[in-house]
């Protein structure tokens, strides 16, 4: 065991440790240690003792350094893998005696079968390939790279992957990850049985793959040391389940990546022990000059423009440390958006005035002014005019503005300047296939505007509403068992009944019948079998029997056999909602994602990814099944900002791959307006709407830790529409006041009985008030007192309702609520609403059931 010094390690219990005979090895050897240890490294050049006491020497030196001065890239002690100035030094004083040999290309030494034209060779780049193929040459020991997010660590594996010919596997971790997922586990086959599924870790030892574990600092530190097998010199992986050693193929190779754990939240510290197995190599973000060489190689833009896409990068960033200094350094803008934004330039763009514009629509939700875009690409941003453009081109036309068809999935949308401005942003993603990542507060309209979304593209729309406990078979699919039986044998049964009834079998010659008890299944394909063969080789024919009629038996045939199937099957695999949008080209929407574990989300990454594939390892098979996303397919997501109860933010690594768009709360007087003027059924109390945002503007204003919401103002709106047939205009809107608001007044607002009373008058002497600028004639004295509402007065205890009031023909209630009673007979004994605290809590309950909506 290792010291309980180290990260994720402790010590034995006493009781257990006091058995043992107790050694300490030390790690300090002395020369003649170091000299044996080196020897046995260095195979047949054992006569060089001059190279072999300048590696121990060069080994005291560096051992030294990295125990008093030297940090990492991650400025954490380095565990042998240092590429500083200082190393760099005691290697070419020691080693080399100050006459380093000329550098040897990569190219030299590894097997290049191939190329990647898309993948961009900057100086850097060809820095970190110096340093990469050194450790695949080496061949047996892991790599790990570790740096800032976006700074191609993956990529760099990947291309070396393609250009040597060996097959990239790719498992991103999580908090939750588990051996299984490296190792496999037992599944069900097509027949039923369990059978053992090798993991993505098993079958890359086996045949030789290059396999990357992203975000390997995420996973559990228990898991990442069952590893240490595999990453020692022996190269051998043992798998419990199947009691098998497997020795690594020539040709593996183990790769991982890793945030700085001191910078990105979640990850973990990784042990002594475990780093010491790797050859690490710190991998730096890129730097800005080279940007501009990608962005205009790889999204074949002109050079000009990657310049000024660089500048703006550069501008926004120093502009983050005078504003938002806790945003980090990419708080405004990062890589992945340069490389978006020069997709859009390439599809919609021709000028500068393009290129501000496109600029505004991907990062304006971060930057909150337009200063920097009109700076750096001199042009003038009118903002009012920015989302009052025609989309143009694409593969649809949304014409979102101009769509007024009815759906019995979404009602009526009230285009606001709001709702038109997320339209207008989702839909120049959609073009561009950008996953979205909608932020604002309840009641915004996010999940409307993906609701009108499929609208308008006649697509299918799969919502997965997350919260804490989501798991990742929510997203992808699972085992689940087979509760069909019954509908399964009645099909077989008809199936059976229904070839009997064929040409085929009433002309057979001899008998047959066959059984239609699933149970005899085998027996009955067997005998439809034999049939076939007859027509087919000859012995049987008939005038009336056609080929085609022997291919409808054989259709029948194999259906039969999938019921066969089904029926032994006990588990079977569901695609879930991810799945299904991914295969079909739906629109996805993850709502509240922000309430799922990031253990969860992090299996989203390669959907985020521009290849948009998803492995689904969790579904097992001789094959493991990746799947790439239909042309078609959209992912769009939604969360409340981080601060509100229960809600988070997402991290960094999460959301830079989304495109972000956030959503206003409606506030605008004209568009709460138009939004109330459209639901109102009756025009002729259409007045009302004024009365009710006066009195929306000035509570809003009181600060009493409650704020009315678009939804709120609706079911004002629909409590007026459904009641003022019953009561007068304006004792319903009286009434939906209470409704929406007064009623649950103290809810969550920590505002005392006493406060609550005083302020529930306080707001029910404002709207008396508007309500008589709108009707001078009405008497408004029987409406001034709480009581009518279903709250008691200060100092009032009375109630004047009789019990015959309450029941009128079929209905129920308190005068003016009622409801229609149901059908069965209940003995209502016990229960006595005439008590004047029932009685107001009563009329209050069924007040607000006469919406459709929950209480």
């Amino acid at each position: 065991m290792n010291p309980a010094t180290d990260a994720g390690k402790r010590d034995l219990p006493f009781s257990l440790r006091s058995r043992f005979t107790e050694y300490f090895v030390d790690d300090v050897l002395d020369d003649e240690e170091l000299i044996l240890f080196v020897n046995q490294f260095m195979a047949d050049d054992h006569s060089d003792r001059e190279l072999v006491g300048k590696i121990m020497h060069f080994y005291k030196a560096a051992r030294k350094e990295s125990d008093e001065t030297l940090q990492d890239g991650a400025n954490q002690r380095p565990q042998y893998s240092l590429s500083a100035k200082l190393m760099r030094s005691l290697i070419s004083s020691i080693l080399f005696g100050r006459n380093i040999p000329q550098e040897v290309s990569y190219k030299l030494y590894l097997k290049v079968k191939g190329s990647d034209e898309e993948y961009v060779l900057t100086s850097s780049v060809e820095k970190h390939l110096e340093n990469v193929p050194r450790a695949i040459f080496i061949g047996r020991y892991p790599v790990l790279l570790q740096g800032p997010t976006s700074s191609g660590k993956t990529s760099l594996v990947k291309y070396l992957a393609t250009i040597t010919g060996h097959q990239f596997v790719r498992i991103n971790n999580h908090d939750h990850t588990d051996l299984q997922e490296y190792l496999g586990s037992y599944i069900t086959d097509a027949s039923g049985k369990l059978i053992f599924h090798e993991g993505a870790l098993v079958k890359a030892v086996r045949n030789g793959y290059w396999i990357v574990l992203d975000e390997l600092n995420l996973a559990p530190s228990d898991v990442l040391e069952a590893l240490n097998r595999l990453l020692d010199d022996n190269r051998e992986l043992f798998v419990p389940e199947l009691h098998e050693v497997i020795r690594a193929h020539p040709d593996f190779m183990l790769f991982a990546t890793q945030n700085p754990p001191t910078i990105y939240g979640g990850r973990k510290m990784l042990s002594r022990a475990f780093r010491n197995r790797f050859v690490e190599i710190h991998v730096d973000e890129i730097p800005q000059e080279e940007l501009s060489t990608i962005l205009e190689k790889r999204c074949k833009i002109p050079k000009s423009y990657a310049k000024k896409m660089v500048d703006v990068m550069k501008d926004l960033q120093f502009h983050r440390q005078s504003s938002k200094v806790f945003a980090g350094k990419h708080g405004f803008i990062t890589p992945r958006d340069l490389f978006r934004w020069a997709d859009r330039f390439r599809t919609f763009g021709r000028s500068y005035e393009d290129l501000a514009r496109d600029g505004y629509y991907l990062m304006a939700e971060r930057l909150r002014d337009d200063d920097v875009l009109e700076r750096q690409l001199r042009v003038k941003l009118t903002v009012d005019d920015l989302y009052t453009q025609e989309p143009d081109g694409g593969d649809v036309a949304l014409t979102g503005g101009k769509y007024s068809g009815e759906s019995k999935d979404i009602e009526k949308i009230i285009w606001t300047r709001s709702m038109w401005r997320m339209y207008f942003l989702i839909e120049r993603c959609y073009r561009m296939r950008e996953p979205v990542l909608l932020v604002g507060e309840t009641g915004g309209g996010k999940t409307t505007v993906a609701q009108l979304f499929s609208i308008i593209l006649s697509s299918k729309l799969h919502i997965l509403n997350c919260h804490q406990y989501t798991e990742s078979s929510d997203f992808l699919g699972g085992f689940y068992p087979v509760c069909e039986r019954s509908r399964i044998t009645s099909d077989f049964q008809n199936l059976c009944e229904k070839l009997m009834q064929s040409k085929t079998f009433t002309h057979f010659p001899g008998d047959a019948t066959i059984l239609t008890d699933i149970n005899q299944a085998s027996l009955t394909l067997n005998k439809i079998s034999v049939i076939i063969n007859s027509y087919r080789q000859g012995p049987v024919s008939h005038s009336d029997v056609s080929a085609l009629d022997l291919d409808y038996v054989e259709q029948i045939t194999m259906e039969l056999a999938q019921l066969r199937q089904k029926w032994q099957t006990i588990f079977m695999w569901q695609d879930g909602p991810l799945v299904e949008a991914m295969k079909n080209g739906d629109l996805f929407l993850v709502d509240e994602i922000s309430l799922a574990d990031d253990s969860v989300l992090e299996r989203l990454n390669s959907v985020l990814e521009p290849e948009r594939k998803l492995s689904l390892a969790d579904k097992g098979g001789s094959d493991l099944e990746s799947i790439i996303a239909h042309p078609n397919f959209f992912l769009l997501a939604t969360m409340n900002p981080g601060g509100d109860y229960g809600k988070k933010e997402l991290s960094p690594a999460l959301r830079n791959r989304f495109t972000e768009i956030w959503v206003p709360s409606v506030s605008d007087t004209d568009d709460l307006k138009s939004i109330a003027l459209e639901r109102i059924l009756n025009p002729q109390i259409a007045g009302v709407v004024d009365p009710m945002l006066n009195f929306w503007e000035w509570f809003n204003h009181l600060q009493t830790g409650r704020m009315l919401t678009v939804r709120d103002l609706l079911s004002w709106v629909s409590f007026i529409n459904a009641t003022e047939g019953s009561l007068q205009a304006e004792p319903a809107f009286l009434h939906g006041a209470f409704l929406v608001l007064l009623d649950g007044l103290s809810l969550g607002t920590n505002i005392p009985k006493s406060g609550a009373t005083e302020l529930r008058m306080k707001c029910l002497t404002f709207l008396l008030e508007k309500l008589k600028e709108y009707n001078h004639t009405l008497d408004f004295s029987k409406f001034s007192t709480l009581e009518s509402y279903g709250w008691a007065s200060l100092g009032s205890s009375t109630v004047s309702i009789s019990a015959d009031s309450m029941q009128l023909d079929d209905l129920f209630g308190i005068h003016p609520f009622y409801i229609e009673r149901g059908a069965e007979t209940i003995d209502a004994k016990g229960f006595e609403f005439l008590a004047p605290t029932t009685c107001r809590n009563a009329l209050r309950v069924l007040r607000a059931m006469q919406l459709p909506r929950p209480d």
